[in-house]
């Protein structure tokens, strides 16, 4: 599945992209619990992307189908993926910090941080990365699911 970010979208230098599976933006902010959506561009991909049920890599492409980042490690349902380092790909495990909740005793919200992120613009040659992936636990929370992309210079 792709996901195309829309001719004329204008993010800042250090802010985030959310593609978000199938919420509206304010409901998205709500079930994870982001109370400052500055910096933030948020689309809702109408349950078209992405779709984590294990097994799935995220790759960015510029509009000339150029690899700008990825693809990512392999992802799992029923975990959070979050971009630790840019040293080295982002298929390697260890540029990821990843937390599980398969045993369902506990939620993502808290775990997940749609909208924010450590990574530093400038600290990369890479122009946007993927720096968050995450799944949802709960009754219907496959809405929820979302990928992030951090711009990290022009």
């Amino acid at each position: 599945k792709t996901f195309t970010i829309p001719e004329g979208t204008v993010v800042a230098v250090g802010g985030t992209v959310v593609i978000g599976r199938k919420a509206e933006k304010a409901d998205f902010a709500n079930f994870w619990g982001v109370t400052n959506t500055t910096g933030m561009v948020y689309f809702n991909a109408k349950d078209k992307f992405p779709t984590i049920n294990s097994g799935e890599t995220y790759t960015i492409t510029n509009a000339k189908g150029i690899t700008q980042d990825g693809p990512t490690l392999v992802v799992s349902k029923y975990f959070n993926y979050q971009r630790k380092s840019l040293n080295g790909p982002a298929s390697e495990e260890s540029a990821w910090v990843s937390t599980s909740i398969k045993d369902g005793s506990k939620t993502l919200a808290g775990v997940a941080t749609p909208g924010s992120t450590d990574l530093v613009a400038g600290a990369s040659k890479l122009p946007v990365v993927v720096s968050e992936i995450s799944d949802a636990n709960g009754n219907g929370a496959y809405y929820f699911e979302f990928v992030e992309l951090t711009v990290l210079s022009e």
